[in-house]
């Protein structure tokens, strides 16, 4: 395919690796497709795990960020509002699970993707192509 989407399917360790292996199936290396995952994270993700799968199986990863390097995501507000001015940045795949804990530790977020009662917020848009 030329584009795979998903969501919240980073959730259990023991899962990491074969959603890891799962894309790499998926996509091809050296083609133009494209995985768009929003994460939200959680300890018993397997984060670490499916970094380092992802990197073992030639993928790298962008996070998308506005202009002060905030995550940007949202459903509350317009596209517009939430999204223009924001691009997709490269990631260190030998630091990128400590960059995606740190942004939910420090809540780095854009305004329309703040954490709210109910849960929603707080979630980074990764992009990952396969080199």
């Amino acid at each position: 395919p030329g584009l795979v989407v998903a969501s919240e399917v980073l959730y259990v360790r023991d899962l990491a690796r074969s959603l890891a292996r799962t894309l790499a199936a998926l996509v091809v290396a050296g083609s133009s497709s494209a995985v768009y995952l929003a994460y939200r994270h959680r300890e018993e993700a397997g984060l670490d795990e499916f970094v380092n799968e992802v990197a073992a199986e030639g993928f790298g990863m962008e996070r998308l960020e506005d202009d002060c390097g905030r995550c940007v995501a949202g459903s509350r507000g317009t596209p517009h509002s939430i999204y223009t001015g924001s691009r997709f940045r490269p990631m260190s795949m030998d630091s990128a699970a400590d960059s995606i804990r740190t942004a939910m530790e420090k809540g780095h977020f854009s305004p329309a993707n703040v954490c709210h009662i109910n849960g929603d917020g707080g979630i980074q848009i990764l992009r990952l192509r396969r080199c």
